[in-house]
């Protein structure tokens, strides 16, 4: 797909530039590695083509068989409830409240991840490189949804 020398998401500020018959975005700064790792598998992230689903396949099937419990960030003190009921022995929600709120740190920068989620829900080619991400992370999702009943956690 040519060498991706900078970010190629149009919320970077990118001019177009072709290589081949491939547009590429240059991006007035340098994005993060991430990114950049994406937009060199784009295809298989998008689940354009049968490697990028049998990868993800390989992923949905592994999470399920390799994870006795999972947490959610956004969902921190009930995540920390649901490792005490299903860990033996683990005492997470003394930390949790030891820890008091946890954020994560996005309270400092609130204002910027608000107008960027907004903006990236209208970017189609962003939105095609976190495809698989939305699909794990909803199976994730799922998973916790079925361990915090299975557990009974509140």
């Amino acid at each position: 797909r040519g060498q991706i020398k900078a970010c190629p998401l149009s919320t970077f500020s990118p001019l177009k530039y072709h290589v081949g018959h491939t547009e590429l975005y240059t991006p007035a700064r340098r994005c993060p590695a991430w990114v950049r790792m994406k937009a060199m598998l784009e295809d298989d992230l998008a689940l354009k083509t049968k490697r990028g689903k049998k990868l993800l396949h390989g992923v949905l099937k592994g999470l399920r068989s390799q994870f006795r419990v999972v947490g959610l960030t956004e969902q921190f003190d009930r995540s920390m409830r649901l490792f005490d009921a299903a860990l033996p022995g683990a005492n997470f929600s003394m930390l949790s409240n030891q820890l008091g709120k946890v954020t994560h740190g996005s309270e400092a920068y609130h204002q910027e991840e608000t107008a960027m989620t907004l903006m990236l829900r209208n970017d189609t080619r962003f939105q095609s490189l976190v495809r698989a991400d939305l699909v794990i992370y909803r199976e994730i999702e799922a998973m916790f949804s079925s361990q915090v009943r299975a557990y009974g956690v509140s």
